[in-house]
């Protein structure tokens, strides 16, 4: 299950981090958010050893909502090398998430 990150987190672990990450943005009051964390989930599982996890509430995490322009959750933005590689708003379906990030999840 993908962890959980802060602000003062994600500038640390994440933004400059090497590795390739999707980060999904969501908010615990979003009905959308609700119906996308088991699409996440699954989407997490089959996809674990492609790629890093991690989740941020983009209520309690202002400055990387505005850093990022999160105006709508769920977001999912992949990061890699500190660089935006991909990204999607509004729920989604698993294939949906398999086409936008397709590049990043072959092979």
């Amino acid at each position: 299950m993908a962890k959980e990150y802060t602000d003062k987190e994600f500038f640390t672990e994440i933004e400059n981090s090497p590795d390739t990450t999707l980060v999904y943005y969501w908010s615990p009051g979003s009905e959308p958010c609700k119906m996308m964390d088991p699409v996440m989930g699954k989407f997490e599982s089959k996809y674990h050893d492609k790629m890093s996890f991690a989740k941020i509430n983009a209520e309690q995490s202002p400055i990387v909502s505005n850093r990022y322009a999160i105006i709508s959750v769920p977001t999912c933005i992949l990061f890699g090398n500190g660089d935006i590689l991909a990204q999607a708003m509004g729920y989604l379906e698993l294939s949906e998430l398999e086409e936008i990030f397709r590049e990043y999840i072959k092979g």
